[in-house]
């Protein structure tokens, strides 16, 4: 009997921590040329990419090269990406910069920045992802 429970056991803490996918936010680059992005955080939100803040050498912005066809992910911990999540995570953010060879486009303010993450949600019932395409 000991042996059924540990293998329930077993099972249930596997299928209870499968559930959560992870939040995640990627950068595309669908261009043929390099593509420079800027995060710059500090809004009225405490969510924050700290990790990466650390790892970019930064102590407020995030800047990355996307080479032609290539994406960076930041993991944003475990969780679905709920309406709330989203609003949290756009409140951080100051604006986001995308420069191209031929244009620079901003988004300067947390409304802009919600609807960029709200026009590339990505997933099933949970959205598990945000993917913006650079193009």
């Amino acid at each position: 009997m000991a042996r059924y429970q540990i293998v329930f056991l077993v099972i249930a803490v596997i299928g209870f921590t499968a559930c959560d996918p992870f939040k995640l936010v990627e950068f595309k680059n669908r261009t043929g040329s390099p593509v420079n992005v800027k995060i710059v955080q500090g809004g009225t939100d405490e969510y924050r990419f700290q990790n990466y803040l650390t790892q970019y050498k930064y102590l407020d912005t995030i800047r990355f090269q996307l080479l032609p066809h290539s994406s960076t992910v930041f993991d944003l911990g475990m969780g679905s990406i709920s309406e709330y999540e989203l609003e949290r995570l756009a409140h951080s953010i100051k604006f986001i910069e995308i420069g191209t060879p031929t244009a620079t486009k901003i988004y300067k303010d947390s409304t802009q920045v919600l609807n960029l993450f709200k026009a590339n949600l990505k997933g099933n019932f949970m959205h598990q992802r945000v993917e913006v395409d650079i193009e």
